[in-house]
């Protein structure tokens, strides 16, 4: 409930206290699969709360050792469909975070051998609900992965299923607002993908339909931090459609209402790392469509502002490269904007600052294909600069 509500430092603290007692517990009698499965969600109660204060390597270590409890569960127990169970959710927490630290194939092997023991366990009952939501959101986890290899095309259809999936399940229970908050996760990357793939006609589609069933929920329940920040993002995305078609004005109206719930949220739990990472990204889109409008220095003080909270997160969690990376994504808006105010050297100290980065994270990370993509993109924006070119020749990779 705390974690829920955003108080994770509360939380920390008293995840920690249990595990002491569960430790002290299995200790004394090793033989009770009992108390070792109790251990094993002490350690990834806290794993939950390390990544959500920014402490992706050691949550992924508790992660790690939640999964080797249950494995070795399961090899005493090989028809315990319950260790089974467990078994896929740890392999789930350890893709999500291999995925942020740039780990594909770490996360790709997790989530595909996740979704194998589930695919068994929901087809050996159909009538549990809860092991077919399991199933749809493994089967998402898959398009997470297959989108960080730049696989847009199979992540797609996993999405789609994924839909699918979510819509049967929200059918059979109208007012299960879990069941909803789902779907509109699932509807979101549809929308995701089908936005970077240029179909913005579709994408507005599954984001408008996402946004409707957010407004709901948060209706039902103000309070509630996780349908706040689902709202928060389906405004954003639609604002990212509507900047891409020229509505300036309604994306930034949507954009405004965006920062608000995010800065809403931070300011309820200032510890929370993900709500920080949420409120940069807001701070820069509201950047964006200032520059568009030719406010040059309200836009600078936007990217600024994001800039001063990517980079805190970066320096919180060194192995987290989708937060190093958001630093680049900082340099690079910096960098477009003194372009655009005609500040060439400044322009110039941007783009190499934020290519730095993308260097380091592409060397420790070489299997996530957008940070290559994004790498050769500064690198077209120096040499462009660098021969006095008006614009660069090669597309645009960073968003």
């Amino acid at each position: 409930m705390l974690q829920a509500q955003g108080i994770v430092t509360e939380a920390l603290v008293n995840y920690t206290a249990s595990l002491t007692i569960t430790e002290r517990l299995a200790k004394a009698d090793p033989e009770n699969a009992e108390w070792q499965r109790d251990l094993s969600v002490s350690q990834e109660k806290i794993g939950d709360i390390l990544r959500a204060r920014g402490n992706s390597e050691e949550a992924l270590a508790r992660y790690r050792a939640a999964l080797a409890i249950r494995e070795r569960l399961v090899k005493g127990d090989p028809g315990n469909v319950g260790w089974q169970h467990d078994v896929q959710a740890s392999l789930g927490r350890v893709a999500a975070v291999a995925v942020a630290q740039g780990k594909v194939t770490l996360a790709l092997t997790s989530v595909r051998r996740g979704h194998d023991i589930m695919e068994q366990l929901a087809n050996s009952d159909l009538a549990n609900v809860d092991w077919q939501r399991d199933l749809a959101f493994s089967q998402e986890m898959i398009g997470d992965v297959l989108v960080a290899q730049g696989n847009l095309t199979q992540a797609l259809l996993d999405y789609r299923a994924s839909v699918s999936m979510a819509e049967r399940l929200a059918k059979v229970d109208v007012d299960n607002a879990t069941r909803q908050y789902d779907l509109i996760v699932a509807n979101m990357k549809v929308g995701h993908i089908l936005r970077q793939q240029g179909n913005f006609s579709d994408a507005i589609v599954s984001y408008e339909t996402a946004l409707g069933s957010a407004i709901n929920l948060t209706n039902t329940d103000p309070l509630n931090s996780a349908w706040q920040r689902i709202l928060a993002i389906a405004r954003g995305s639609i604002g990212n459609i509507l900047l891409a078609q020229g509505n300036v004005d309604e994306a930034l109206a949507e954009y405004g209402k965006c920062l608000d719930i995010f800065t809403r949220l931070v300011e309820r739990d200032p510890n929370n790392a993900v709500w920080k990472s949420d409120l940069a990204a807001s701070q820069i889109k509201i950047g964006d469509v200032l520059r568009q409008q030719g406010k040059l220095h309200a836009a600078l003080a936007s990217y600024q502002a994001a800039l001063t909270l990517a980079k805190s997160l970066a320096q919180t969690d060194p192995h987290n490269y989708e937060w190093q990376r958001d630093v680049a994504i900082n340099y690079a808006k910096l960098g477009r904007l003194h372009q655009q105010a005609g500040e060439r050297a400044l322009a110039l100290d941007a783009f190499r600052d934020g290519r730095g980065v993308l260097e380091h994270i592409v060397h420790s990370s070489p299997e996530q294909v957008s940070w290559k993509q994004d790498l050769t993109w500064f690198d077209w924006q120096i040499t462009a600069l660098e021969q006095n070119q008006s614009r660069p020749t090669h597309p645009s990779s960073v968003k």
